[in-house]
């Protein structure tokens, strides 16, 4: 269902792109009325928030006007758009359901028995559609459990594939992961993806590859343009893009790059750098985003919050950048400096922005992140690699490695973490006695999960209260965040996930030998 919400001031969305309807100019009326007509839209897509009604809807908008995709029944998000001759594509999700729209139109894309999923980005090539994105499956682990992970997805015209990833690596089980950006080059199918280490892979025509060579890993985007073959990641955890198959770093710090786009001799290229240099740069607090131009560094204004670049475009010598922050709000830069649109809700959400730009005879140039396929279709087009919301495991783990910096906080080699309340003067239980104690368990946003007296025999529990039951002396009061590892029953409460840590607040009250 597509429902309009026209945004004011127009001309402004106009004047920040920089481009205005053009006619050509001649001497006399004759020559005017032949002369060929340019005219530029500017788009935009996300989640659109009515405040009124506090709804959210998939949306995008166009030159201002304000486009809904969705009627609000439910969380839904437009993650992608792309513009075909006059047909109007965009990728998405419903109420954690892959879908795409075109013109309006919904596709249902999701599996019957797939739990959730998500649409990322599209290509479209002749009178095929490819979408990709990522689907809930089933898969028996080592120990012959039935488990659920998020797997990499793509689907041309509707029909499914799974893209291999390896469910155990060194002896770690990996997460799952996602497609998220796609083109074809040269009649081969690249695919983007990742898991959620933030160690993206990539596959070409359906076959998992690790690197491109010349040293450039975690390749993020691959590109022609101006028939110049691209690709952008890191080598050696700095930001690097490689061309025709020599590799440039851009930087000294702890980074990597996401994006990539060329005007003239120019090249800019976007990431994300360890600005804090607390040594990670994976899109975490105190990480900031940035692009480089012809490898100088421009910081996007105001990312102590926003880090992420999720799309990027240049327009003559204006670069835009669309990035979100902790969040997962989505806000847009142009020369560095984030841009404050119109009417736009505090809870209103870009994705990506494009520039589509129809000549007299109707072709269509579609300025984007970086090209689709070059071949049987009327436009020159870039596609962007579209960062999925983090999942579980990453709030996770952006969580406890936040927690384990606060004062106090004392962290054990497995990765528990605990703080002392009260220390009591009674005895240190074994791990074979029977423990007495209250223990309150909640959530990480604080949601009570159980309060409750048990008595329990730390060797014969989960490995967290094996380790942290002999810490404590009787009378002693702890507050313990305990891992989803250190927990071999999952989690106990079924508003989690089997990725959340829990926090205990541990009393002991005695001890039966």
């Amino acid at each position: 269902m597509m429902k309009n919400r026209q945004l004011p001031h127009l001309v402004f969305w106009l004047s920040l792109i920089g481009f205005f309807t053009s006619t050509s100019k001649a001497q006399n009326s004759k020559a005017t009325s032949n002369a060929t007509q340019k005219q530029v839209d500017v788009y935009a897509t996300g989640t659109s928030y009515d405040n009124a009604t506090k709804q959210y809807f998939a949306a995008y908008w166009k030159n201002g006007q304000e486009i809904r995709l969705t009627d609000g029944q439910g969380f839904a998000e437009a993650t992608f758009i792309a513009v075909v001759g006059n047909d109007v594509y965009a990728a998405g999700h419903i109420n954690e359901k892959p879908v795409y729209w075109k013109n309006g139109q919904l596709v249902q894309l999701a599996s019957p028995n797939s739990r959730r999923g998500e649409a990322l980005s599209m290509a479209i090539v002749g009178s095929d559609i490819y979408v990709v994105g990522w689907e809930t499956d089933k898969y028996k682990s080592p120990d012959e459990r039935i488990s659920e992970k998020d797997v990499p997805k793509y689907w041309k015209n509707g029909q499914p594939t799974v893209l291999p990833t390896k469910r155990y690596e060194n002896g770690l089980q990996q997460e799952g992961g996602f497609a998220g950006f796609i083109t074809i080059i040269d009649n081969d199918l690249y695919i983007i993806g990742g898991n959620y280490f933030y160690r993206p892979s990539y596959w070409k025509n359906g076959q998992k590859v690790e690197t491109i060579n010349n040293g450039l890993s975690r390749v993020t985007t691959i590109t022609k343009q101006a028939g110049q073959l691209y690709a952008v990641g890191t080598q050696n955890n700095y930001a690097a893009y490689w061309k025709n198959g020599q590799t440039t770093v851009l930087t000294n710090q702890l980074s990597f790059a996401k994006y990539i786009v060329t005007t003239g001799n120019d090249v800019y290229v976007a990431g994300v750098y360890d600005k804090d240099k607390d040594g990670y740069a994976a899109g975490a607090e105190g990480d900031a985003g940035i692009y480089w131009k012809n490898g100088v560094q421009i910081e996007l204004s105001g990312t102590n919050n926003y880090y992420q670049p999720t799309s990027m475009v240049a327009n003559g010598n204006d670069i835009y950048v669309t990035a979100y922050d902790r969040r997962i709000t989505g806000r847009l830069w142009k020369n560095g400096q984030e841009v404050i649109l119109p009417n736009f809700d505090a809870f209103d959400n870009i994705t990506q922005v494009i520039v589509v730009e129809r000549a007299g005879n109707n072709l269509v140039k579609a300025i984007k992140t970086t090209p689709l396929a070059e071949k049987n279709q009327v436009i020159e087009k870039t596609q962007p690699y579209v960062a999925p919301p983090p999942s579980a495991k990453e709030k996770t783990d952006q969580f406890l490695a936040e927690n384990k910096k606060k004062s106090g906080v004392i962290t054990t080699a497995s990765g528990l973490q605990y703080q002392v309340i009260r220390e009591g003067t009674g005895a240190k239980p074994l791990s074979t006695d029977r423990v007495k104690l209250h223990y309150r368990a909640t959530s990480i946003n604080g949601t009570e999960l159980k309060s409750i007296d048990i008595n329990l025999i730390p060797k014969n529990s989960n490995p967290g209260w094996a380790e942290g039951l002999i810490l404590m002396r009787v009378g002693s009061k702890y507050k313990f965040f305990v891992p989803s590892k250190l927990t071999f029953n999952g989690p106990i409460s079924e508003t989690l996930t089997r990725e959340d840590p829990i926090i205990l607040e541990v009393e002991v009250l005695g001890i039966e030998n």
